[in-house]
């Protein structure tokens, strides 16, 4: 042993050249010298790798924030490098987020699902594989999708495939038409939600119950009333944190509540409201309302009337809160009952947004963001069949721990999405090993239900936008 501050009188090297000893040396007189003459040497400096990107800030050129359309017919290669399918405030909106690049999807290619056309650099990039940032050949990791649901546009495949590995949002609005639907959301994008009134301190939770046996109850139970004890305990959220369950969860309660407080961040658990099945058009005009404990959809126009979204986040667990596909991904998991004739009639409607998420965020001032499902939830991906455990940790991680930390919601997903690949990896564990009994059917259908569920969780609005600090 030596003192730090007085020199060795000798070293020992890890060098053999023969022997049983190791190799010593008697450090020299002039050795500090020798130390203030020899510096590191700039090599290990150039060889030592950068700091990793925040993941966070969308603007950094290895994060990279982009918008992603449809190839419309009729324009040509060199208007679309220059944007000219997309309206002038989309432009706009491009020059804020420094990238004037636009990827498109190609709804008449065959590699509509695998490869993704970015004009102003002549690329095609894979959907998979492409590295994350703004470098040509890159995909960035914030997508902002500009276009409806529909296989000539922007299908929901396409979101369920890019969300597992990148943070992506949708306007459901078409980039040149709509720009009157548009104009409200991006404006408040280009200002950076200045003036929105949604009060980032305030939340409101509102958890329908239609008792033990129901679906209902556990979504309250592991959402609702998880969130409502996080944001009772916290002290800058205590005092303006709305909690309506149970027996108090009507939409009389939850208008009051949101005009009251003017939340940032709304949380809604019930049954999302598919029916008439024998009427279409009604079905359609009231597509995923929450239904409260009376099972009365949402009134949407009395709600708009008395509480303006203005900056809220809005987070909806229910069937098609999100809205509706064309055939339903579960249609064929169930024989024929009323679950399967439901699915069926809510896939006849075709790709499209629900009531509610499309109110809010083309409202004059309107929410930052909507997340919902497109088809519906199962209890299975709320609560482990086997043990009972709640696997909802990450929905109550993104809309609490991430959101408060001022987390782009795109952001703050990312641990939802990432459940999805590990069942789809288990699905496929349990495919390599399927031997036809009945443990081994059980688990293929558990991981592909799970998968599937979380996949159509999706994100309407732009993913980049945050909470205010």
């Amino acid at each position: 042993m030596f003192e730090p501050n007085v020199r060795p009188g000798e070293v020992t090297l890890n060098a053999y050249a023969g022997g049983t000893a190791c190799a010593r040396g008697v450090v020299s007189a002039t050795s500090s010298r020798w130390a203030l003459r020899t510096p590191p040497s700039p090599i290990a400096r150039f060889l030592k790798p950068p700091p990793s990107a925040n993941p966070r800030d969308f603007l950094d050129p290895r994060v990279g924030w982009a918008l992603l359309v449809a190839e419309q017919p009729g324009f040509t290669p060199e208007q679309f490098a220059n944007n000219e399918d997309l309206c002038p405030l989309l432009r706009l909106l491009l020059d804020k987020r420094q990238n004037r690049v636009v990827l498109r999807y190609r709804p008449a290619s065959d590699f509509r699902l695998t490869l993704l056309r970015d004009y102003s650099n002549r690329k095609d990039l894979d959907l998979a594989g492409s590295p994350v940032g703004k470098n040509v050949g890159d995909i960035p990791r914030y997508l902002l999708m500009v276009g409806r649901p529909t296989a000539g546009e922007l299908p929901w495949t396409l979101q369920y495939i890019l969300a597992l590995n990148r943070n992506v949002g949708r306007l459901p609005f078409h980039p040149l038409k709509d720009e009157q639907l548009l104009a409200p959301y991006v404006q408040a994008c280009l200002d950076d939600w200045t003036g929105a009134g949604a009060d980032p301190h305030a939340t409101v939770v509102w958890g329908v119950d239609h008792g033990e046996d129901d679906i209902s109850h556990l979504l309250r139970v592991a959402i609702a009333d998880e969130l409502a004890r996080k944001y009772a305990g916290d002290t800058d959220l205590q005092a303006k944190a709305v909690h309506v369950g149970a027996a108090d969860a009507t939409h009389a309660r939850l208008t009051e509540a949101l005009a009251s407080v003017r939340p940032g961040v709304v949380v809604t658990t019930s049954h999302g409201m598919t029916g008439p099945l024998t009427d279409r058009d009604q079905m359609a005009s009231q597509l995923g309302l929450p239904v409260d404990r009376s099972f009365q959809p949402l009134p949407l126009a009395a709600l708009l009337a008395a509480w303006k979204p203005d900056g809220a986040i809005w987070y909806a667990h229910a069937c098609c809160a999100a809205g509706a596909d064309s055939g339903s991904v579960f249609s064929d998991l169930f024989s024929d009952s009323p679950a399967r004739q439901m699915l069926q009639a809510v896939g006849e409607l075709g790709g499209q947004v629900a009531p509610l998420p499309l109110a809010l965020l083309s409202a004059a001032k309107p929410a930052r963001a909507f997340v919902g499902h497109v088809e519906p939830t199962f209890d299975w991906t709320v609560r482990q069949p086997a043990t009972g455990q709640f696997l909802t940790s990450s929905l109550v991680d993104c809309l609490y721990n991430e959101l408060f930390l001022s987390a782009p919601i795109g952001h703050a997903l990312r641990g939802w999405y990432a459940n999805a690949a590990s069942h789809f990896a288990s699905w496929d564990a349990a495919r390599l090993t399927f031997d036809g009994q009945e443990a081994g059917k059980a688990a293929v259908l558990y991981h592909t239900l799970v998968a599937r569920d979380i996949q159509t969780l999706v994100l309407l609005g732009d993913p980049a936008v945050a909470l205010a600090p």
